[in-house]
């Protein structure tokens, strides 16, 4: 894995950039959805993600995860800290398009803009599939459909320069 994560880091040292998106949450086991906005921004040895209302930030640096709420860090058990360094590691190389990488890690069923990601390894126990849409070849949108049932989507706004 640390392997896996060092390509994807020295990757991004020459593609690291900001976006807009729109994160929509539906929770099975509460049987709702919520709306969040934010700003991703991808950095040299990870990425940060802030959601602008609720005042929250997610950090990954140097495989060390911090999450932030009103400015005060909150500590994680280990069982939530692993499910969202693997979300996160899973979005930074998503955002790479090394496709070697994501051939290996996942079975890619490619279909005209949308392509479909069904995970091998450890993230299989974690999500049961992802799906990309793509627009003039940028991404524009991730779908995580995780095991219990609950759906993440991630609309992709704008590049912030």
């Amino acid at each position: 894995m640390s392997k896996i994560i060092i390509l994807i880091l020295s990757f991004l040292i020459a593609n690291a950039d900001s976006f807009n998106f729109t994160e929509l949450r539906y929770s099975d086991a509460l049987g709702r959805s919520m709306e969040l906005n934010g700003e991703i921004s991808f950095l040299k040895n990870g990425l940060s993600i802030n959601y602008k209302e609720s005042k929250k930030n997610l950090r990954l640096q140097d495989s060390k995860l911090t999450y932030k709420e009103d400015g005060q860090e909150i500590i994680l058990d280990e069982s939530q800290t692993q499910h969202i360094i693997q979300y996160l590691e899973t979005i930074i190389l998503l955002h790479s398009g090394d496709g070697k990488l994501l051939k290996s890690m996942f079975d890619v069923e490619i279909h005209a803009d949308k392509t479909l990601l069904k995970p091998k390894g450890s993230l299989r126990h974690f999500v049961n599939s992802i799906e990309l849409e793509k627009s003039e070849k940028k991404l524009k949108e991730i779908k995580l459909f995780l095991k219990n049932s609950d759906k993440i989507t991630i609309k992709i706004a704008d590049e912030i320069r």
